[in-house]
């Protein structure tokens, strides 16, 4: 028997619902909107010239330039996780105007991010700074730099020393050392015509070749190897895994060492990542190692002019490089490239005067120096003599002369000869029998120039810039935006993960600019 249920809802609980599609998406976002911004900027640069040329098969891909632009408005707010531009291009109405309603999944975007922005991310980086160069004030003498540690995609304990490969192959070439001998006895004893020279250091093919003398034997012998528990390995067999093993040590080794290179660390993880201290691991001193790259950016008026990717924990070794990139990049150098006291050194101030930028980096001891709390070393007298603070004067001892990092030095070597019975030993020096002076004449010059330099008005200010601008670009992206660990592998990845992220943050300083300039117009 079938029922009938009627079910009656009271006029109180009826809420009417009326959707309205709107025919035109634009008319729903404001002209202050930063989408809008973007998309003008956007629209002075041909972006189809970055499409790759080569054909593809299959069905048609989604528009390049709606792709394009609605990637870079998401790192333009902060959004850098794939997924979340995924949902961000089917849910927010800024990314369905601006890409026109596709509705790619996260897999689509990280190819097109990999495959077809790629290597033109530096490229698109500077194009776009040269468009906001001519719609807003730019002082592109002044960059002021400063560098970060950002950990890489790694395992933390995933480390690789080279020191401590190195000891390892040293071992092993002991091992090979005291084995050869034995080897050519067996030889002789099994009537095989095969000898080899004993040498301090064998190569990777010295290994190689051996073992496939040993796999040769053994493919034209009938010789049985067995294994598992309870079966006895004869003289051969023993052998023959012996020298396989070294082989593959020894191969191992090598790689570990090349893919180290210069370094002295990486990560099995991401081959290109080094092992740093972050601040956190320096401050708290917990001697912990991490996979980190160090990453420097060169900011002018609050744009990001450079950012650059680098394998060295030091900043002092960065600026050449970071310096050469910028030069690439725009074709000159900057006449004040200001740094803090990790730039300051012999070398790059001998960079700096021989591409013609002032001196305006810090040196180690320059806070010191300026409030007067650095230790007395030595004292001028009018005569032009040098004394220690007891008054005893230095005598010359001889030079040293050096080349470190491609430059040449002279270090002028001082010392002191009363100081066996001096009063103010146990204070003034550490050193047994008396106290001595290395001292680089130009060197200390050149700190002279940048104290001048640094000390003036025009210095004051760009220190106070320094910490303002180039601090706070990296305040903003990892503390605003929490960008604190990449997401990407390997160097040219990082790199490209880097210029994207710098575009966002120009594009959104520049939307900032703007509008701050309407109010003051309109006002």
């Amino acid at each position: 028997m079938n029922t009938t249920h009627t079910i009656t809802l009271k006029q109180d609980y009826c809420i009417p619902c009326q959707f309205i599609f709107p025919q035109e998406f634009e008319n729903l976002i404001e002209n202050s909107s930063s989408v809008k911004t973007l998309k003008t900027i956007l629209g002075g640069i041909n972006l189809e010239k970055y499409k790759p040329k080569h054909e593809t098969r299959g069905r048609k891909g989604y528009e390049y330039r709606p792709m394009m632009e609605s990637i870079l408005y998401a790192y333009t707010l902060g959004i850098y996780s794939v997924r979340k531009i995924e949902e961000a291009m089917k849910n927010d109405i800024r990314f369905i105007w601006l890409s026109g309603g596709i509705h790619p999944s996260y897999k689509t975007i990280s190819e097109f991010i990999k495959y077809q922005i790629g290597k033109n991310a530096e490229t698109i980086f500077k194009e776009l700074n040269d468009v906001i160069e001519a719609e807003d004030d730019i002082d592109v003498n002044t960059i002021y730099i400063d560098g970060t540690k950002i950990e890489a995609n790694a395992t933390k304990f995933s480390f690789v020393w080279k020191k401590a490969t190195q000891k390892y192959q040293e071992k092993l070439m002991v091992k090979m050392s005291k084995d050869i001998v034995e080897l050519d006895e067996f030889f002789k004893e099994c009537n095989i015509g095969i000898h080899y020279l004993v040498k301090d250091f064998y190569q990777v093919e010295d290994f190689i070749e051996v073992f496939n003398s040993l796999d040769k034997i053994h493919q034209n012998v009938d010789s049985i190897f067995t294994y598992g528990k309870g079966h006895r390995k004869n003289e051969f067999q023993k052998w023959y895994e012996t020298f396989e093993s070294y082989k593959n040590k020894a191969m191992e080794y090598s790689e570990k060492i090349r893919i180290c290179g210069n370094r002295n660390s990486y990560s099995k993880t991401d081959h290109d990542a080094t092992m740093m201290h972050g601040k956190e691991d320096y401050y708290n001193k917990t001697g912990i190692f991490k996979a980190y790259y160090n990453i420097q950016v060169g900011v002018s008026n609050e744009y990001i002019r450079l950012i650059g990717v680098y394998q060295d924990s030091n900043d002092l070794r960065t600026f050449k490089p970071f310096m050469e990139d910028y030069n690439r990049l725009y074709q000159h150098y900057p006449i004040y490239p200001v740094g803090d006291a990790g730039y300051g050194s012999y070398e790059n101030y001998i960079y700096c005067i021989s591409n013609h930028m002032e001196l305006v980096q810090k040196y180690n001891t320059f806070s010191q120096d300026k409030e007067g709390k650095e230790k007395v070393r030595y004292q001028v007298t009018k005569e032009g003599k040098m004394v220690c603070p007891k008054g005893h004067e230095f005598i010359y001892n001889r030079d040293t002369e050096s080349i470190r990092y491609g430059v040449y030095k002279i270090v002028q070597n001082y010392v002191c000869t009363r100081c066996k019975d001096c009063p103010i030993k146990s204070t003034c020096t550490k050193e047994k029998d008396s106290k001595s002076l290395a001292i680089n004449v130009v060197y200390e010059e050149m700190k002279q120039v940048v104290q001048d330099n640094l000390n003036s008005d025009l210095g004051i200010q760009q220190r106070v810039r320094r910490s303002i601008e180039a601090e706070g670009a990296f305040g903003i992206i990892k503390q605003d935006w929490d960008y604190r660990r990449i997401h990407r592998r390997g160097i040219d990845n990082v790199k490209l993960e880097m210029f994207l992220i710098a575009i966002g943050f120009n594009m959104k300083k520049f939307h900032q600019r703007m509008v701050i300039r309407k109010s003051k117009i309109m006002n």
